[in-house]
């Protein structure tokens, strides 16, 4: 685990020649535990085709724990404003993913490659927040007291299949074709510890669901010392958003 503290001083002289002082200190704590485990298998299927694999999973687990005070004076040493706020939180996070690489070979100077993957990803929290501003000036408290609980997912899914040959000993064809399709979901529901009343300012229900796909075309000719490349790509994006609280 990590620990520190700071204390800071700070004085400003406002436009108007008011002086400002602010006294502040900070604690902050966080420990973190992690597990991980990857393999890797190549396998030659014939003497045309191989086959790559690749997975790899990951666990964690943080904590993190924050103070922080101050207080604002002004210059004959009344008080201005003051703050205080714990904030104390706990993630479990998790992570998956895999990568297919298949590669055929053809006819002479000719090859099929094709690769499927995918990346899952979740985290939890459960937090809890207590602060406490004031304003002397104009009589002003905001208090707030929270349980706040954090739920995000991810996945990534992706795939691609490209196509090459060898035309003659001078030029050359690749064909592309790419597909990704992305869902996320950020959600985070605060709730007053006394009145168990959600408070939509700290709430949130973000949705972000996005598919694009491409196809390229690549044709080359390389002669000696003179060199032609001449390329086409179009792509696709859908996408949509929304968020809720």
């Amino acid at each position: 685990s990590n620990k520190n503290q700071s204390e800071n001083y700070n004085k400003n002289i406002l436009p108007d020649n008011s002086i400002l002082e602010r006294n502040s200190k900070n604690y902050n704590e966080n420990s973190a535990r992690s597990n991980g485990v990857r393999s890797n298998l190549s396998m030659r299927l014939d003497s045309t085709q191989n086959i790559e694999l690749q997975t790899n999973g990951n666990w964690s687990n943080n904590f993190s724990l924050s103070q922080s005070e101050s207080a604002t004076n002004d210059g004959a040493g009344a008080a201005v404003s003051s703050f205080n706020e714990k904030n104390e939180s706990n993630t479990s996070s998790q992570s998956n993913n895999f990568r297919l690489n298949y590669r055929k070979r053809l006819k002479a100077g000719s090859s099929l490659n094709l690769m499927v993957g995918n990346n899952y990803n979740q985290s939890t929290s459960d937090s809890k927040v207590n602060s406490t501003t004031i304003l002397y000036q104009s009589n002003d408290t905001t208090r707030i007291n929270q349980n706040r609980k954090g739920n995000n997912k991810g996945n990534n899914f992706s795939t691609s299949l490209n196509f090459n040959n060898r035309l003659n000993d001078a030029m050359n064809l690749a064909l592309g074709y790419s597909f990704n399709q992305s869902n996320n979901r950020n959600e985070q529901v605060s709730t007053d510890i006394a009145t168990n009343v959600k408070d939509p300012l700290y709430s949130k229900n973000q949705i972000d669901n996005n598919t694009n796909q491409g196809i390229n075309a690549h044709l080359s000719y390389r002669k000696d010392k003179f060199e032609v490349n001449l390329s086409n790509r179009t792509f696709y994006k859908n996408q949509k958003l929304s968020d809720s609280d």
